[in-house]
């Protein structure tokens, strides 16, 4: 992997821990954004590890991401340059 050097002292732990969390849904671009959070350890996402808590967690956020997605969908979106 090349990844610049980069500080991600400041993400806080809870952050840090949803987006681990969100790199076992499928999310778009969320496995990858965990893999880039690990590094340079390997992220491995193990799910006989998680109990039902987190599987009710990661449920509830990709069906978020889902039913925004869909809401989204239909709608034309009209660029107004002044």
């Amino acid at each position: 992997m090349n990844i610049p050097d980069r500080n991600y002292s400041t993400i806080s732990p809870s952050a840090k821990s949803l987006l681990l969390m969100k790199g076992f849904t499928n999310i778009p671009f969320a496995r990858q954004a965990a893999e880039l959070i690990s590094y340079p350890e390997k992220y491995i996402p193990d799910p006989d590890s998680k109990d039902f808590g987190f599987w009710a967690r990661a449920a509830h956020f990709e069906s978020r991401y889902l039913s925004i997605d869909q809401l989204l969908t239909p709608l034309t979106v009209k660029i107004f340059w002044s």
